[in-house]
């Protein structure tokens, strides 16, 4: 997806970090804090690490400018006794997106639903990114089947719940499934993979574009590596030889 599809509402450019919240902090009180902010979508409250001696947060909006009024208007507030500090999620690194051109072998909008849908039936700051990319990319029919996205750079200590808030806005989504391994290089130490699956790969391709290099954790964060998952691309595949033998 080429940025200019992305208006401002890419990834972490509409998503303020929220640092030196009291380790003990809720989803709800940080909800409370900036839900009257104009452009307020949700929010979500990381856990806290050993080490860590405060929690960290993330709150979506549905605009890089709504965020910046947000971001200006919260800085330094005290919680607890603490001055939360706030910074735009990928305010450190760019990230990489797939300026593949448009598809040549288009099929008619109106004959699948979902590319009907206007902006609002969209949830979550990608609402007009989708439209956009709708009118500009419309899928090939071999990518109207259904896809999984393989996801790296989980912290190990993530739950479904949280990984389901970052994924829950795209259109097309329908479930995930986290991973928990061994890590070969850091003996004893574990990571985390996610599997999401989509309605159709063109759902899932634009959910891939979006969140590659998406900050989990914070402006330090390497940022996601979102792939295919290749058994479900094989299977998918599989699935659509057989359909075609029945039919001939």
């Amino acid at each position: 997806i080429n940025a200019e599809y992305m208006g401002t509402n890419m990834g972490g450019e509409s998503t303020l970090y929220i640092r030196n919240l009291p380790p003990d902090y809720r989803e709800e009180e940080l909800a409370d804090l900036f839900r009257s902010s104009e452009g307020y979508i949700s929010c979500r409250v990381r856990p806290v690490a050993a080490h860590q001696e405060f929690a960290i947060g993330f709150v979506e909006f549905t605009s890089h400018d709504t965020a910046r009024y947000a971001l200006k208007d919260l800085q330094g507030e005290r919680v607890s006794g603490r001055s939360i500090e706030i910074q735009f999620a990928n305010s450190s690194k760019k990230r990489t997106r797939d300026s593949t051109p448009p598809p040549e072998d288009r099929i008619s909008r109106f004959s699948f639903p979902f590319m009907n849908a206007s902006p609002d039936a969209v949830r979550g700051p990608y609402a007009l990114a989708y439209a956009q990319y709708l009118a500009t990319h419309p899928p090939t029919k071999d990518s109207l089947e259904k896809a999984t996205l393989y996801m790296e750079g989980i912290p190990a200590d993530a739950t479904e719940r949280e990984t389901t808030h970052i994924l829950r806005p795209f259109s097309g989504f329908i479930t995930l499934r986290l991973v928990l391994r061994e890590s070969t290089k850091n003996q004893g130490s574990q990571f985390c993979i996610c599997f999401a699956e989509f309605e159709t790969q063109y759902q899932a391709a634009f959910c891939k574009n979006v969140l590659q290099g998406y900050p989990f954790s914070g402006p330090d964060d390497p940022g996601l590596n979102v792939e295919f998952s290749k058994n479900e691309t094989r299977r998918s595949e599989e699935d659509s030889r057989r359909r075609r033998r029945r039919s001939d």
